[in-house]
């Protein structure tokens, strides 16, 4: 993994946590919960793509 790769990668965590903690704020719930509910509509995709 080239290091520019890396640091890409973690602007996207960062990107995406502050994201969260919007979301979270917004629904009440729990940043572990949006993250469950998201993996589970990937997984209905991917089952319905196939």
């Amino acid at each position: 993994m080239k290091p520019r790769n890396q640091l890409n990668g973690i602007k996207i965590l960062a990107d995406d946590h502050k994201y969260l903690r919007q979301q979270s704020q917004k629904t009440g719930k729990s940043i572990f919960w949006i993250v469950k509910e998201a993996i589970q509509a990937l997984k209905e995709q991917k089952k319905n793509d196939s």
